[in-house]
């Protein structure tokens, strides 16, 4: 099964299928000089370096879905801080995970301080096999809330603005936000694949991997499974373990005057967890975000989106059919945890529990998962790949095919 991970406008409606130059607008200015947080992106997550009450830096997940911060249960421990922890629900998933609490924690990053009292401490294992990173905790809402936070995909960088030192005056686009529980929404509008307009409100989700994620009963409700399209199994991880739903594809999504053309979307069944919450539609994820540059500004409830040169990219998904996990020490030993019948992966018989150790004869010691998943997305690529069963070497020959 394919798999993305999950931390938990409707203006004028334009087709922008030219050059991204010619969608230009005026940039928003930082009257002061911003604060420039150097970023790394995996998988459509944005990871920066943070300082833990002075240790560190540690690699951390900015995460606008997340009301607060969160520390890995692996750091918090490593750097002494002692939580009572409790089952619960939390986030996406639909099983229950352990969280406790951690207090007297400062964060910092790039010099910025972001002093709380106490963060949330979870365990974060079971996120980091299937994004193949280290995740040592989170930033969350506090950072949104404390300044305009401009994420700039094409340049990796992330950028911090007090709020009354921000200019964006001449950016006649932005996007209303509505705040609830420290996280910000909007109003999206999208067009299935027979034709039906559907207006819907978003969460706006940088913990996301993916393209938008429907919630279960926004599904059921307007009967967004019954186009006729080809849909396959899907399983999105959250804070909460595992949610089952289903892989397709809309006409389109219009935010604001954007309009996102045929992007791959999941429909959730969840029974449990935040993707059955009925007072939302669902979220908005990395795999759209990713495309433009964008700014959040909670004190004026405002989301300004410039596109980058991956604007007019197709939208495509795992081409094998095959997930992935990653495990050991560094991430770096790759298996095979779940297969879609009759799909490209399949067909060339790879099996569950397969260990994969070569791709093309280079040892996959030395990828990450995250470039493995990129070379699977490439409908016709042809890989010669070296598979470990049993203790057994078994060469594998996989040709890619589009699925949906």
């Amino acid at each position: 099964m394919c798999r993305q991970i999950r931390l938990l406008l409707l203006l004028t409606s334009a087709c922008f299928t030219g050059a991204i130059g010619s969608m230009a607008m005026a940039e928003p200015t930082c009257s002061s000089h911003p604060v420039v947080v150097p970023m790394e992106l995996h998988n459509n997550l944005i990871f920066v370096p943070v300082q833990v009450n002075g240790s560190g830096p540690h690699s951390f997940l900015v995460d606008t879905g997340a009301s607060e911060s969160f520390l890995n249960t692996q750091l918090a421990s490593s750097l002494g801080f002692g939580s009572k922890q409790h089952k619960t629900n939390i986030g996406a998933g639909e099983s229950s995970t352990n969280i406790g609490s951690a207090k007297g924690v400062a964060l910092s990053l790039s010099g910025i301080d972001l002093p709380a009292e106490s963060v949330a401490v979870i365990p974060l294992a079971g996120i980091e096999a299937k994004i193949g990173f280290k995740i040592e905790g989170i930033v969350g809402a506090e950072l949104f809330r404390r300044y305009v936070v401009t994420i700039d995909y094409g340049a990796k960088q992330l950028s911090l603005c007090e709020p009354g030192k921000f200019d964006d005056e001449n950016h006649s686009d932005a996007l209303t936000l509505r705040l609830s529980g420290n996280r910000p929404f909007i109003h999206a509008q999208i067009t299935s694949l027979n034709g039906a307009r559907i207006d819907g409100e978003f969460a706006i989700d940088t913990g996301d991997t993916s393209t938008i994620t429907f919630h279960s009963p926004f599904v059921e409700k307007y009967a967004l499974r019954s186009s006729g399209q080809t849909f396959v199994p899907h399983v999105s991880t959250g804070l909460s373990g595992d949610s089952r739903s289903w892989r397709g594809r809309l006409q389109s999504v219009l935010l604001g005057k954007f309009d996102i053309d045929r992007p791959t979307v999941t429909f959730s069944e969840a029974t449990r967890g935040s993707e059955s919450d009925a007072s939302y539609s669902g979220i908005i994820g990395g795999e759209i975000l990713g495309r433009f540059r964008m700014t959040l500004d909670y004190s004026r409830h405002r989301m300004l989106l410039d596109p980058n040169v991956r604007f007019n990219d197709r939208f495509d998904d795992d081409m094998s059919g095959a997930t992935l996990a990653a495990s050991g020490p560094e991430l770096r030993t790759v298996t095979i945890v779940n297969l879609i019948e009759n799909s490209a992966a399949a067909q060339a018989g790879i099996k569950v529990n397969d260990i994969l150790e070569t791709i093309d004869g280079t040892p996959v010691a030395e990828m990450t998962l995250p470039q493995i998943k990129e070379m699977f997305r490439h409908d016709g690529a042809v890989y010669s790949l070296g598979i470990r069963r049993n203790d057994q070497s078994v060469p594998i020959q996989l040709t890619l095919r589009r699925i949906i």
